[in-house]
């Protein structure tokens, strides 16, 4: 075919095919424009449904989560009038109808019911809000305070145990709750068993009761434990004594471990316990508290006789060390301190001694054993010392190296500590 021929027969085909192409091309135009709209619709209402759901429903008339966020952003303004609780059940029946599945309106529909009064119905909707989702926070929480107003301890616990599973955040809350459990009869049982089952959330829960609730309550309930044969652990016991000593009653916090101590671990009644380190160290303030500090490792050992000491290594820096101590209840009187101590290569400028100080009062020093330093070996020490008749009610017995100024704390070598004990002796008091 001549060039001229096939051009023109192009030509005429485009002409003949341009009318289908303008079409297409203007569908495309068309679906693109309502594709364009959609999502700028779309993404106009997701977000006014979380700032202005009132302007959502402009957008979406039937959209669930705006209805459901009207009818609780409504009860969170605490509006109970009974124009406005119509109102938000009308919301929350509106969100049903777009999504059963919308707990949050089942939420606003039970607490509406409530506010008006219906408790018969208020209960019913939360408990199925609950069902809808044992994760349901809100669900739970009204579940919990509405089951411990009707004296349904365990039911409450039940919730309580959900929540404080689920939602950690709503630990303040539940233990708010929870704390009028503490001392009553019928509802502490329950809370007992509860905790003697070792749930996960069991310490962080006492130890929000043992910085809201007074000793006593505390203390009450960790004997509840321990008599269901669950020994409290050493960090909850030592809470309740903390909490005792904080407020100066030695004496309570005295008989308070006491109380949890094991038979076979009784003390024998001397005024140091476990003075020749022969039983583990338990770190309560009536036994032996160990700080660990970096430059110096301090611990109980046992030497190749089978006998156990304490003993302090230190790594050649500067190290403000008072590490070891405990509590002391010596009544007003003369008192001598004896034990036994050995240095290898104990280099500081001053040296190692045991102080006791009064732990209330003006917390004065009334003694301090001589200073221990070099390469010793073993050998005894002994002062006399007074408790005075005021002010002294408790006393703190610590291990600290001297200083007077910074690089008095530069230090290295071993030194090691056994047999203390304390006597009364039959001495006039010399004052205070």
């Amino acid at each position: 075919m001549p060039r001229s021929s096939r051009s023109r027969h192009s030509r005429a085909t485009r002409r003949s095919r341009s009318p289908r192409a303008w079409l297409l091309g203007g569908a495309t135009l068309l679906l693109s424009a309502w594709l364009a709209w959609e999502i700028v619709h779309n993404t106009a209402a997701d977000t006014l449904v979380r700032v202005a759901p009132e302007a959502a429903l402009a957008w979406r008339p039937n959209d669930s989560e705006a209805h459901a966020r009207l009818a609780s952003g409504a009860l969170a303004q605490g509006d109970a009038e009974r124009s406005s609780l119509e109102g938000i059940a009308e919301d929350a029946r509106a969100a049903l109808l777009a999504d059963p599945l919308e707990r949050s309106a089942w939420q606003s529909l039970a607490i509406a019911a409530d506010l008006g009064g219906d408790e018969a119905r208020a209960e019913a909707l939360i408990e199925v809000a609950a069902r809808r989702s044992r994760r349901d926070p809100l669900a739970e929480m009204w579940l919990l305070r509405r089951e411990v107003a009707l004296g349904r301890y365990s039911d409450a616990l039940a919730h309580a145990d959900a929540l404080l599973r689920t939602n950690p955040r709503l630990r303040a809350p539940v233990t708010e709750v929870l704390l009028p459990f503490l001392g009553d009869p019928k509802a502490e049982p329950g809370l007992v068993d509860l905790l003697v089952a070792n749930p996960p959330w069991r310490a962080t829960f006492l130890g929000d009761v043992g910085a809201k609730a007074p000793p006593e309550r505390l203390f009450g309930l960790l004997q509840a434990i321990g008599a269901r044969g669950t020994a409290p652990s050493g960090t909850e016991i030592r809470m309740v004594l903390d909490r005792f000593i904080g407020a100066g009653r030695y004496q309570v916090a005295f008989l308070a471990w006491l109380s949890f101590l094991p038979q076979d671990q009784q003390p024998d009644w001397r005024y140091i316990q476990n003075g020749d380190f022969e039983a583990p160290i338990s770190g309560q303030p009536f036994d032996w508290t160990i700080g660990e500090i970096r430059g110096a490792a301090t611990g109980r050992v046992e030497e190749a006789d089978g006998n156990h000491v304490l003993r302090v290594e230190f790594a050649g820096t500067r190290v403000p060390y008072r590490q070891v101590g405990k509590l002391l209840l010596l009544p007003p009187g003369s008192y001598r301190l004896t034990g036994r101590e050995m240095a290898d290569g104990l280099v500081t400028e001053r040296g190692l001694a045991w102080h006791i100080v009064c732990a209330d009062g003006d917390r004065r020093e009334i003694a301090a054993t001589p200073l221990l330093v070099g390469t010793v070996s073993w050998r005894s020490f002994e002062i006399l010392f007074d408790v005075p008749q005021e002010g002294c009610t408790a006393q703190s017995l610590r291990l600290e190296l001297a200083v007077k100024a910074t690089l008095d704390q530069e230090v290295k070598g071993i030194a090691a500590y056994d047999d203390l004990v304390v006597e009364r002796v039959a001495l006039p008091s010399r004052g205070s």
